[in-house]
């Protein structure tokens, strides 16, 4: 195990140092043990700074957020169902709780160590990817301390993306998408049995076990991306994007002005900030462009957008000669 104390105060802004150790005190007041995690985690080690947090409370994570609502000012939701909550507040600051379960995994060997470093593991071995399993203690008497038991630390040394098990993608096929999100983001390879799990995957068309809600929901998450055009050119060299967007003919042309709209986004960005919602409706109009109206209304209905975001959509592609650009983005080349 290392410890994390140096990279903390290093990588971190003294605003969000102190965020850590205001959560570290009010565990400790609350006799309460709390551990960071996922992605966080992942870009303290690599350097950057984010301000959504991932705590797994050993304990009740709602409790636990119920009384930092009385310290600090946000938007509070809480899953009681889930054990889970969320807290919102300014500047960005999004904590997201969870309990800790001990529930039994036939996949987990207890060590010889504490019964909560035991918990600890079960309840990271949940997640994605071998990379996400990291875990760092927020606790008063091991502060900073790294937790590393599916060989994380070493994969991320390699930039290699691995699942924790070889039926990992069949028990949850939207880890399909979320591996590819993972891999384009970080630009990250993925490990040899990794890989072939995934095309065994693909093959197999396990993406269709999930529920079209959830599917596209984990579809709407790729272009939150920093670059989407990696993601939809990495879909379609795996032979997704045809099942995910089967109406859509990705030729050339298209992929020139998906292009063209990530640089005019990023530009935009930079100079007065577009909500998400926006970008992705942005996105779709262009994908959609092409399409009759009768496939432009199965699209959307295959994708489960709302009535506002159809007329969006509509609206659009009705005033593209309206918009910066628009002759450029949407025009046949």
């Amino acid at each position: 195990m290392t410890n994390l104390i140096p990279l903390i105060n290093s990588n971190l802004t003294p605003e969000m140092q102190g965020t850590l150790y205001f959560l570290s005190l009010e565990a400790h007041r609350n006799s309460q043990h709390i551990y960071c995690a996922g992605g966080f985690l992942l870009d303290l080690l690599l350097g950057r700074e984010n301000r959504q947090l991932d705590l797994i409370v050993v304990g009740s994570a709602v409790n636990f957020a119920q009384k930092l609502t009385g310290l600090l000012p946000g938007k509070l939701s809480v899953y009681e169902k889930l054990e889970t909550a969320t807290l919102i507040l300014p500047k960005g600051f999004v904590f997201t709780m969870a309990s800790a379960r001990a529930e039994f995994n036939p996949f987990i060997m207890e060590s010889k160590t504490s019964a909560e470093d035991n918990l600890l593991k079960k309840n990271l071995f949940e997640r994605d990817f071998t990379i996400d399993t990291l875990a760092c203690s927020l606790n008063k008497e091991n502060f900073g301390q790294l937790y590393d038991f599916f060989g994380g630390l070493a994969d991320l040394g390699e930039k290699s993306l691995k699942v924790l098990y070889q039926l990992s993608l069949v028990d949850k096929p939207l880890r399909i998408l979320r591996l590819i999100r993972l891999e384009q983001r970080l630009g990250f390879s993925l490990g040899k049995e990794t890989g072939n799990l995934l095309r065994q995957g693909i093959a197999h068309r396990i993406l269709g076990r999930a529920s079209r809600e959830s599917l596209y929901r984990e579809v709407r998450r790729l272009f939150r991306e920093p670059s989407p055009i990696k993601i939809i050119l990495r879909l379609a060299e795996l032979g997704l994007f045809k099942q995910l967007f089967p109406r859509i003919e990705l030729n050339a042309g298209l992929v020139h002005r998906l292009k063209h709209l990530e640089g005019f986004l990023h530009q935009v960005e930079k100079e007065n900030a577009m909500r998400t919602s926006d970008i992705l409706l942005t996105y779709l109009s262009l994908l959609f462009s092409e399409l009759s109206e009768h496939d432009l209304h199965y699209m959307c209905h295959i994708m489960r957008l709302k009535r506002r975001e159809r007329q969006e959509i509509q609206r659009i592609l009705k005033n593209k000669a309206t918009i910066p650009h628009g002759e450029i983005l949407f025009a046949s080349i």
